[in-house]
Parts: structure tokens; sequence; C-alpha cells
């Protein structure tokens, strides 16, 4: 599945934040490329969180309106 369009939607609607997206871009849901079109930010060589703990927090995060 491309999850691109939704992390996209949801960025822009600002119930992801940047924080988040280098989530999806360590769990290889959005390519660097992609990190770099929405946030105008180079991508981050290294992430603070491992990758064992992406599961928990992939989703978990979103906000609701």
């Amino acid at each position: 599945m491309n999850w691109y369009p939704c992390i996209k939607s949801y960025y822009e609607e600002g119930r992801y934040t940047t924080e988040d997206l280098k989530v999806f871009l360590q769990a290889k849901q959005i390519t660097p490329e992609q990190y770099q079109q929405l946030t105008g930010e180079a991508p981050p060589k290294r992430f603070s969180k491992p990758a064992s703990l992406l599961k928990r927090t992939l989703f978990s995060k979103r906000k609701t309106s």
C-alpha cells in the first residue's frame, strides 16, 4: 500500500508533526525525497527511536478533531 497520500494529507491538516514523519521515514512508509518535499528539510541521518519501537508509535499519535 502507498501510504504517502494519506500521510501527506494528515500532515497538511496538522494531524501529523515533523516528528511523526520521521517515524514514517524510519519505517520506510515514505521516502527521504517525500520527507523533504513535505517538510522542506533534509531527512535525518540518524533517528532517536530504535526501529523496534515503531510499531507502538506509528499510528498511536494521530490527533483527533
